[in-house]
């Protein structure tokens, strides 16, 4: 696998936790 490939996958899960704590509060 590439890094940039699991940088890219790491970012978007984070921004996803991110969303989802947003919409919880």
């Amino acid at each position: 696998m590439d890094l940039r490939k699991i940088k890219k996958l790491i970012d978007l899960l984070e921004e996803s936790n991110l969303a989802e704590l947003e919409i919880k509060e």
